[in-house]
C-alpha cells in the first residue's frame, strides 16, 4: 500500500503508526511515476517533486526507524528481527533467483532477466509464452565489481572488500572510500567494515556509478 502524505510530519506519523501496528519491514524510496498512476500523481501535485525535500524526508524516516531498532538488510529496506527480506537479499547469499510474474527480476549465475509489465505479461501468458522482456549477461567489468556492488546494495561493505576501495584511483588526493567517509556516506565499524549511513542509502546508486567509472578508468590506464 502506498499513501501520499503532504508533509514530512505526516510521513513520519504514518511510519510510526505502521510500526505500532506490527509491520516488520519498511522500504523507503521516492514515489515512482508510471502511466498508470500519472493522473493520480498529477492531481496530488507530485509530478514536479522537490527532490531535496524527499531527501530530507528519507533521512528523517531512516533516523526514526533506526531509533526504533530497525536495521538495514538492503540499502533502502529497514527490518526488525522477523523480516529477512528474502527476495531482495539473495545476492548477498550468492544465490540464484527464479523470479516469476509481472516485472519480476531473476538471476542465474551472471545472467539477469526481467518479465514485462502487467498487460504485456498477460498477453504473453495467454499465448503460451514465458512472458520475458529480455535478459543480459554481466560484462567483465560488471563481473569484477559484482562483490562490491552487492555489498553496497546490501548496505554493508565487509573488511575483505575495503582494500579495493583504498587502492582505486584517487581523486583530489583521496581514495574512493576516504571520499565516501568525508561525505558521510559510510561509517566504519569495529570489524573494519563500512555500513551505509542514511545518506549513503539514498546515494547508493551514485556510489555504484562512481565505482564503475573508476574501474573502467583503472582498466584503461592499466
Amino acid at each position: 500500500m502506498r499513501v501520499a502524505l503532504p508533509t514530512t510530519y505526516g510521513y513520519l506519523g504514518g511510519i510510526q503508526t505502521l510500526i505500532e501496528a506490527g509491520v516488520d519491514g519498511f522500504s523507503l524510496y521516492e514515489l515512482l511515476i508510471f502511466p498508470q498512476n500519472h493522473r493520480w500523481a498529477e492531481q496530488h501535485g507530485l509530478i514536479r517533486r522537490d527532490h531535496l525535500q524527499n531527501f530530507w524526508s528519507f533521512l528523517a524516516g531512516a533516523v526514526l526507524l533506526e531509533g526504533r531498532r530497525f536495521k538495514k538488510n538492503l540499502f533502502n529496506h529497514w527490518v526488525n528481527e522477523r523480516d529477512a527480506n528474502v527476495y531482495f537479499t539473495f545476492p548477498s547469499r550468492r544465490e540464484d533467483c527464479l523470479a516469476m510474474g509481472t516485472i519480476a527480476d531473476g538471476v542465474f549465475g551472471n545472467y539477469h532477466y526481467r518479465h514485462p509489465r502487467y498487460t504485456p505479461y498477460l498477453h504473453c501468458a495467454q499465448a503460451g509464452f514465458p512472458g520475458l522482456e529480455g535478459g543480459l549477461r554481466r560484462n567483465p567489468h560488471e563481473e569484477r565489481l559484482q562483490p562490491l556492488t552487492t555489498a553496497i546494495l546490501s548496505s554493508y561493505i565487509p573488511q575483505e572488500h575495503t582494500p579495493d576501495l583504498h587502492s582505486a584511483p584517487r581523486v583530489g588526493g583521496k581514495s574512493l572510500i576516504d571520499r565516501w567517509i568525508a561525505n558521510n556516506l559510510v561509517q566504519e565499524d569495529s570489524l573494519g567494515g563500512f555500513g551505509l549511513t542514511p545518506s549513503g542509502a539514498w546515494f547508493a546508486g551514485n556510489m555504484i556509478g562512481e565505482l564503475k567509472l573508476l574501474d573502467i578508468q583503472d582498466l584503461e590506464n592499466g
